[in-house]
C-alpha cells in the first residue's frame, strides 16, 4: 500500500471536488502518512472538519444523467419485491443479511425495528440507504457494513467512509425531507411492519452506522475509545451526529 505525506493525502482528496467525498482517494485507506505517522483517515477527518468539506451539492450531479429522486423514494418495495430480492441475493452477502433483517422485522435495541431497505436517492447512481429502522418517533438512516462471511475477499469499508456516506445521504435528502418522510410513513413496507392502518409519526431523522465486530472499521472504533490516535475522527462522528453500533454477523 503506497504511503503519502499529509499534504499529498489532502491534495489527492481535494483533486476530485466533483465526486462525493466518501468516494475520494484515501477515505477508505488503512495506513499512516509517511511524514507524521498519523493515520490517513485521521488526517482527512481533520481536513474535513477544518475546511469544511461539502458532502453534497447539485454541482456534483452536473454532467451526469441523473437527479435527486423527488417522488418515489420507496422504489415500489413491498412483500413480493422483498421476497424476490432475497431469492436473488448472494449467500452471506451484506445485501442478503440486510434484506433478511427486514423480512424478519429484526429489532436493534437502540435503533428500533428494521422495516425498509436499499432506498436509492439518485437515479443512475449507487446511492442507496441500506436500511431504515423506526423507534419511538425516530427514523434512522442506517449504513451497514460487513456480512456473515468473515472470510470474504471483500472486506468491510472503514469507519470514515461509512460515516461520510450516511451523512452524504442526509444532505441529499434535505430539500426533499418532507416528501421522503410522508412516503416512508405510509409506504407498503411500513404497513407490513407496523400494521395496515399504520402511519408512522416521524419527529426526527437520525443517522447510524452498523459495523461488524471485525475488520478495519471495528478496529478504528475500538481505538477511538482506548487511544488518542483519532481525535478528529471522533469529533467528526459527533458533529455529524452518527450513532455507531457494533453487531455480530453470526447472531443475525
Amino acid at each position: 500500500m503506497p504511503s503519502y505525506t499529509e499534504i499529498e493525502t489532502i491534495q489527492q482528496f481535494d483533486d476530485s471536488p466533483e465526486s462525493f467525498p466518501y468516494r475520494r482517494k484515501g477515505v477508505n485507506q488503512k495506513g499512516y502518512s509517511k511524514d507524521t505517522k498519523r493515520p490517513t483517515i485521521e488526517v482527512l477527518a481533520e481536513h474535513i472538519l477544518s475546511k469544511p468539506v461539502v458532502l453534497f451539492n447539485d454541482e456534483m450531479l452536473k454532467g451526469k444523467k441523473t437527479r435527486v429522486l423527488k417522488d418515489k423514494f420507496t422504489n415500489g418495495h413491498d412483500e413480493q419485491a422483498l421476497d424476490k430480492a432475497l431469492s436473488n441475493s448472494s449467500k452471506d452477502s451484506e445485501k442478503m443479511m440486510v434484506r433478511q433483517w427486514v423480512k424478519d422485522l429484526k429489532v436493534f435495541p437502540s435503533l428500533g425495528k428494521c422495516f425498509e431497505y436499499e432506498l436509492n436517492l439518485v437515479a443512475g447512481l449507487k446511492t442507496n440507504i441500506d436500511l431504515l429502522t423506526y423507534r419511538e418517533g425516530v427514523i434512522y438512516l442506517v449504513e451497514v457494513k460487513g456480512s456473515k462471511n468473515r472470510k470474504s475477499k471483500s472486506k468491510p469499508d472503514g469507519l470514515l467512509r461509512a460515516v461520510l456516506e450516511i451523512a452524504t445521504y442526509q444532505e441529499m435528502l434535505k430539500k426533499h425531507l418532507g416528501t421522503f418522510q410522508e412516503q416512508v410513513a405510509v409506504g407498503p413496507m411500513a404497513k407490513r411492519a407496523f400494521g395496515e392502518q399504520a402511519k408512522l409519526v416521524i419527529n426526527d431523522v437520525r443517522l447510524a452506522v452498523l459495523i461488524p465486530n471485525y475488520g478495519p472499521a471495528f478496529e478504528t472504533w475500538q481505538a477511538l475509545g482506548s487511544t488518542s490516535e483519532y481525535p478528529h475522527l471522533k469529533e467528526l462522528i459527533a458533529k455529524k451526529k452518527v450513532e455507531v453500533i457494533i453487531y455480530d454477523p453470526q447472531e443475525n
